[in-house]
């Protein structure tokens, strides 16, 4: 076994990973030196925006947004299940999992603030949708103007 074997064998069992992704990573120094500076980085700050996001499966660019606008998009298929995702932000690691697995998570903020941010129009929603229910309700308990015509005409 070389150097970076064991290193790279050594790093995987610290972090106690799952057997799959031992399985998968153990024989790749590069990308899991590279997981091992990402997880020693501070998680992005709460209201931090990408300038860039680059999406990856298995070291393969599929998908660059820079601002708003989509500039590269490689067309995967649905069966396709990579055996490991990154995600970059401006060029940093920002997400790393082997299938479902997460290694490194420095979006946990940024994520945080969108849920809440989620949620809180979901509770607005809600009750739009609440007072537009109690709307309906009371409009079902009224009997309907043509029904009543037709009980007068039968009478």
């Amino acid at each position: 076994m070389t150097n970076h074997t064991i290193q790279t064998q050594q790093l995987l069992l610290s972090w106690c990973v799952q057997l799959e992704t031992y399985r998968i990573l153990h024989q790749d120094y590069e990308i899991v030196q590279s997981i091992a500076e990402a997880r020693s980085q501070p998680p992005f700050p709460e209201d931090y925006q990408p300038k860039r996001l680059d999406i990856l499966f298995e070291d393969q660019i599929y998908v660059t947004r820079i601002g708003d606008k989509y500039i590269h998009y490689k067309h995967w298929k649905e069966k396709t299940h990579p055996k490991f995702v990154e995600i970059r932000f401006d060029g940093e690691c920002a997400l790393f999992s082997v299938r479902g697995e997460v290694l490194v998570d420095r979006i946990y903020l940024v994520a945080s603030r969108d849920k809440n941010l989620i949620t809180k129009a979901e509770g607005s929603a809600n009750s739009r949708l609440g007072g537009f229910r109690r709307e309906r309700e009371l409009a079902a308990r009224r009997k309907p103007p043509r029904a009543k015509f037709a009980r007068e005409r039968s009478s």
